[in-house]
């Protein structure tokens, strides 16, 4: 029979390299348990600036993307464009508000008074518009207050002239009967 001998010295190397080793890989679970609980605790955070960058990345592709002979790039771009923009709405960073309106219609000059006057409040504003059957709006919540006051103070009939007004030139105006 043949046994091995072991002497202090070997022992106490081999106890303090378990040591080593055993706190190597306890530092690394605790440093992995914090990031898990950290992201847990931030994932709307990190979920909004994933998105945002995701919108941002899609604009810059479908730049690119944007030639004659590219469509189904474009549409690809597209569709994860709108897929970014649906989980922000999601997450509550933006918002889309449907506006039935009378009177504003897609290429009309209230529309083009409503995007001026709301571009002269937020200058560096980024904004999603879409017709259909109504007006649609996505935008951040905090701005939608303003677009709703846009709407409604534009979304009133075309001012249709009236008769002439006298002016000193033109002591009296003529008035056509109906």
């Amino acid at each position: 029979m043949h046994y091995v001998v072991y002497d202090n010295k070997r022992m106490k190397k081999l106890a303090s390299d378990l040591l080593r080793i055993f706190s190597m890989q306890l530092a690394i679970v605790l440093i992995l348990t914090c990031l898990v609980v950290v992201g847990y605790l931030c994932r709307k955070r990190i979920l909004i600036t994933y998105h945002r960058w995701g919108i941002q990345s899609s604009l810059k592709a479908m730049r690119w993307a944007a030639k004659p002979t590219s469509g189904e790039k474009f549409r690809r771009q597209s569709e994860r464009l709108t897929g970014h923009q649906k989980a922000l709405i999601s997450l509550g960073y933006l918002e889309e508000r449907t506006f039935h309106t009378e009177h504003i219609k897609m290429n009309s000059p209230q529309t083009e008074k409503i995007f001026a006057e709301f571009r002269e409040r937020y200058p560096r504003a980024s904004y999603t518009v879409s017709w259909g059957q109504a007006l649609t709006i996505t935008d951040r919540p905090e701005r939608m207050p303003t677009w709703e006051a846009l709407v409604r103070k534009y979304d009133v009939p075309p001012e249709e002239p009236g008769p002439p007004i006298a002016t000193e030139e033109q002591p009296e105006a003529a008035v056509v009967p109906k």
